[in-house]
């Protein structure tokens, strides 16, 4: 027979206790996801993203209902937006209704400032990690961490 000892029982019942989940802080986590009729009018217009591995510039043209990255496209009624809220953050993906298996489904684009050559300019930012400006530019282009989300 094996004999169990008192301390063993405890650490085994405090173990339990400490794995219990949190309903309240997954609340917090869980993304609020709502979709929207139209692509919001701060992103409207060209916006250019400058490629440093394949030395070309990607183009990404938004309107009210029609948003067009390099050969991906997607318009009208076939356009779907979708806001997500994050900790505070708003985030959008724009993807088509068209293609079931659109990996632009994932990619999430939010409103910021860079920093190019000394100076801040607006720009949409995809992922926190590329920065599509108004304007082409070779420069180097600097996400400040407050927009690294």
């Amino acid at each position: 027979m094996v004999k169990v000892t008192p301390f063993i029982i405890l650490g085994l019942f405090v173990d339990g206790l400490l794995n219990i989940p949190n309903d309240r802080a997954s609340a917090k986590t869980t993304p609020k996801v709502v979709r929207l009729k139209k692509i919001p009018s701060a992103f409207f217009g060209t916006w250019h993203y400058y490629d440093r591995f394949r030395h070309r510039f990607v183009t990404l043209k938004l309107a009210s209902h029609s948003f067009r990255e390099g050969k991906g496209q997607a318009t009208g009624k076939h356009l779907i937006v979708q806001r997500m809220t994050i900790d505070g953050h708003n985030q959008y993906a724009f993807f088509s209704k068209r293609k079931q298996d659109d990996c632009s489904a994932f990619a999430l684009y939010h409103l910021g400032k860079v920093l190019v050559n000394g100076r801040y300019h607006h720009a949409i930012l995809l992922d926190g990690q590329e920065a599509f400006l108004p304007v082409k530019t070779r420069a180097r282009v600097t996400i400040p961490k407050v927009y690294r989300y």
